[in-house]
């Protein structure tokens, strides 16, 4: 622990100015669930670039997203470069895919089928209809049945056309241009 600290303090005054440093441990609960770490991910460096008009789309890095790097100051420096250069992926919250979608009506988006399962994939050139819901909100509830029986009656209109699909916003992020997803 005392060689990792002295590595980050390297890695802090090279780039001072331009991040902030913070070390924290295994116990800070709060924090580790903000980034979506596990205590069995450290040590862990991870990096929030903060939106400060939209703190919600603050965008998070961390260091086990990135290209496999030893933990010293060599991997720490190039982590930071890489993130100043723009080449690293954001750390994006996602439930697992499900396992089989045949035969479901209205389909489930997740974090990690975005991409594939929205912008391009087996459904291109499709129209898409993507409902972001909170499983906790009273408007999302009223709406799932009708949604589903939208789903039903373009199914049995054989209207193949159109995908019908959900994604829950709470468990799931999405980082595109030209979506946003808001409360």
């Amino acid at each position: 622990a005392g060689q990792r600290r002295e590595n980050m303090k390297a890695i802090a005054h090279k780039n001072k100015e331009r991040i902030m440093h913070v070390l924290i441990g295994p116990t800070h609960k709060k924090v580790i669930k903000f980034f979506g770490l596990a205590t069995s991910d450290f040590p862990a460096v991870a990096v929030l670039r903060v939106n400060e008009q939209d703190p919600e789309k603050s965008v998070k890095y961390d260091f086990s997203v990135s290209i496999t790097r030893r933990f010293d100051v060599a991997g720490l420096l190039a982590f930071t470069d890489d993130y100043f250069a723009g080449r690293l992926r954001p750390r994006l919250k996602s439930q697992e895919p499900p396992s089989n979608q045949d035969g479901e009506l209205v389909k489930t988006i997740v974090g990690k089928t975005f991409e594939s399962g929205v912008m391009g994939g087996k459904d291109i050139g499709k129209d898409l209809l993507l409902e972001f819901y909170s499983p906790k909100c009273e408007y999302c509830k009223e709406l799932q049945p009708h949604y589903e029986r939208l789903a039903k009656e373009l199914s049995e209109a054989k209207v193949h056309s159109i995908v019908v699909a959900k994604m829950d916003a709470t468990a799931n992020e999405v980082l595109h241009d030209k979506i946003e997803v808001s409360s």
